[in-house]
C-alpha cells in the first residue's frame, strides 16, 4: 500500500467519524427518551507533572492541553458543571499559575469542582484552589504549598575525572547557576532566596484569596506540615469535602442544580500529538452517542 492510498484511507476514516459524530449529536439534540438527562457533568483530568509544554510521550499536563479540554466543556451548552480530576504532584511555577488562571476563568462560565484522587500537591493544588469547591479522597495527599529551586553542581565529579572547563563571560555573574562551578556565592544565594520568597508569597496570596483564608493561615498550614491527608486537609480549610469520585459527582450536580439523571462525560485524549487533539475534538460529538448506563448515571466516554 503506497502513501497516497494510506492518506485516502485515513481521510475516509476521519470523514466517517466526523459524520457519525454529527449524527450522534443531532440525535441527542432531538431529545431521545433513552438519552434524556438532567444535565451533563464534564470531567477534565489534571494528571502528571505540570510543564510549560509536554512531549508526545504524555505523562504530563500543560496549560495548552488543559485549556483545550476546559474550553470544550465550557462551550458545550449541555455541560452544566466541570469536575477537574486531580492526580498530580505539581511542576513548573509558571505553568501551575497558568492552570490556576484557566480554572478561575472557567468558573465565570459555569461551576467548577476539583476532585483530588491520589495527590493534589504543590502546583496541582495551586490550580485546584481556584475551583468553587474541592473534594478529596480520604487518603489523598493534599497541600505542599511551597516553592523550591534545585541547582546541581558537577565540579567535584569533573575534578575526579580530570575534566577541566574554562568559561569566558561578561558580566562576571553570567555563569550564575552553572553546574561546572563549586557553589553559589553568598550574593547569588541571597538573590535566589529573594526570588523564591517572592514566588512563595504569590503562591500563598493566591491560595488565600481562592480559599477565602488569611495569608497568615495559609503560611501556618504550609510551614506546619508539608502534606495533609483528606480529613486533615478539610480541618485546615484546604478542601471542602472528603469523599470519592461518586461523591464529587453528586456535589457537582448539586452545585449546578441538576435534577434527574446525571451524564458524566470524560474528556481526555491521553496523548499530546496534534492528531490526538484533533481526534478529541472530532470524537467529542461521536462519543455523545456511546452511552453506558450505570444506575441513575449515564456515562459517556469521550476518550480517544
Amino acid at each position: 500500500m503506497n502513501t497516497t492510498q494510506k492518506i485516502v484511507i485515513a481521510a475516509g476514516i476521519i470523514g466517517i467519524l466526523f459524520i457519525v459524530g454529527i449524527l450522534a449529536y443531532v440525535l441527542i439534540s432531538l431529545g431521545l427518551p433513552e438519552l434524556s438527562t438532567g444535565g451533563v457533568v464534564a470531567v477534565v483530568p489534571l494528571k502528571g507533572d505540570i510543564a510549560g509544554e509536554c512531549s508526545s510521550y504524555g505523562g504530563c499536563i500543560d496549560p495548552t492541553k488543559f485549556k483545550e479540554m476546559m474550553e470544550i466543556a465550557e462551550n458545550d451548552e449541555s455541560v452544566k458543571v466541570i469536575i477537574i480530576k486531580v492526580d498530580s504532584g505539581g511542576g513548573g511555577v509558571v505553568a501551575s499559575r497558568d492552570l490556576m488562571k484557566i480554572v478561575k476563568n472557567a468558573k465565570k462560565q459555569k461551576p467548577v469542582i476539583a476532585y483530588i484522587n491520589d495527590i493534589g500537591a504543590s502546583g496541582a493544588y495551586y490550580a485546584a484552589s481556584a475551583s468553587d469547591k474541592i473534594v478529596a479522597n480520604e487518603f489523598a495527599f493534599v497541600g505542599s504549598i511551597g516553592v523550591k529551586s534545585e541547582i546541581v553542581h558537577y565540579k567535584g565529579l569533573l575534578d575526579k575525572l580530570g575534566v577541566n572547563i574554562t568559561v569566558i563571560m561578561k558580566p562576571d555573574n553570567k555563569d550564575f547557576g552553572s553546574p561546572y562551578r563549586e557553589n553559589l556565592t553568598n550574593d547569588e544565594t541571597n538573590l535566589m532566596n529573594n526570588v523564591i520568597e517572592k514566588i512563595y508569597d504569590a503562591f500563598v496570596s493566591d491560595v488565600a484569596e481562592n480559599r477565602n483564608l488569611s495569608k497568615e493561615k495559609v503560611k501556618e498550614i504550609s510551614e506546619g506540615r508539608s502534606i495533609y491527608l483528606g480529613k486533615d486537609a478539610k480541618e485546615n480549610g484546604l478542601i471542602d469535602y472528603v469523599g470519592d469520585m461518586d461523591n464529587a459527582i453528586d456535589i457537582a450536580a448539586e452545585q449546578a442544580g441538576i435534577k434527574g439523571d446525571v451524564v458524566v462525560r470524560y474528556l481526555d485524549t491521553g496523548q499530546e500529538s496534534i492528531f490526538d487533539r484533533m481526534a478529541m475534538k472530532v470524537g467529542y460529538g461521536f462519543a455523545k452517542g456511546l452511552v453506558e448506563v450505570e444506575g441513575k448515571q449515564q456515562k459517556i466516554l469521550a476518550e480517544q
